[in-house]
């Protein structure tokens, strides 16, 4: 056997791997939390099942995408298995006694760069938007999430938690937040602008691009839509919160999983030019 094809071959068993080790290690941990009698949602089993599995879909999907998008699909798929594992650890950790406030306030804000992510990894799949465009929507959810840590509230995840704060939020925070959601109509209006631009045989190509790019304005209207349902009691707050998990996790890898499709309809038309 080649050098080659021994890399090939380890290449492609390494991905699997990666991804059998995520949803092993949520398991294991939400079955420890629970064992302890801590209860909080990212251990409830749909929760558990929905983090761990958009986690081993993306990474599933890092072969099957255009050597440009491999980088940003790399790391939602790191963000995503983070997502899927910090979750139990920091239950299990404060049933055990042990304090992990930087764990418990970094995985409160991980759906930020992650929605992010997701949605940049299927757009740079399809289309070749300009680098700094991509590297200024990056830093954009990296402040986010980063004022979101720093302003969420510790000591949580030793009781029976939700999605729920107290109510209250710094203008840094609601400001951070607003920016990073204005952000998620950059590259759907680039492709609608492309679309409006180009001739009737590539907007047809165009059209899927910017499906795929609202993937994520989706999910985030569902989590508002729960939110909403939430207040006057019309959704258990624990529910609510698990299904949270359940429309990042489905939102992340949907859009991930669905470039690849669009692609070569996409590469059809004029997706593949610069703008």
């Amino acid at each position: 056997m080649t050098a080659t094809a021994l890399g090939t071959r380890v290449a492609s068993a390494v991905w699997p791997s990666a991804a059998l080790l995520v949803v092993s290690a949520a398991a294991i941990l939400a079955v420890g939390a629970r064992s302890l009698g801590a209860e909080h949602y990212s251990t409830d089993p749909i929760g558990v099942l929905a983090a761990a599995g958009a986690a081993a879909l993306v990474i599933l999907a890092v072969p099957r995408m255009p050597s440009r998008a491999v980088p940003v699909t790399i790391a939602l798929a790191v963000l995503l298995g983070v997502h899927a594992v910090a979750g139990p650890l920091a239950v299990v950790l404060a049933a055990s006694g042990v304090r992990a406030s930087a764990l418990e306030t970094w995985w409160s804000a991980l759906w930020l760069p992650i929605f992010s992510l997701g949605q940049l990894a299927a757009v740079i799949a399809l289309l070749r938007p300009p680098r700094w465009l991509g590297a200024t929507l990056i830093v954009v959810a990296a402040a986010a999430f980063a004022v979101s840590a720093s302003s969420a509230p510790a000591g949580s995840f030793d009781r029976v938690a939700t999605t729920t704060g107290d109510g209250s939020a710094s203008l840094a925070l609601e400001v951070s937040v607003d920016v990073w959601m204005l952000s998620l109509l950059v590259l759907p209006a680039v492709t609608v602008a492309r679309i409006l631009r180009a001739d009737d045989d590539a907007r047809r190509p165009l059209l899927a691009v910017a499906l795929v790019s609202v993937l994520p304005l989706l999910g985030i209207a569902g989590c508002l839509a729960l939110a909403i349902a939430r207040d006057p009691g019309r959704v258990d707050p624990s529910v609510g919160s698990v299904a949270f998990l359940v429309l990042l996790g489905a939102t992340s890898a949907g859009v991930v999983l669905s470039a690849p499709l669009a692609a070569p309809t996409a590469s059809g038309g004029t997706a593949g030019s610069a703008p």
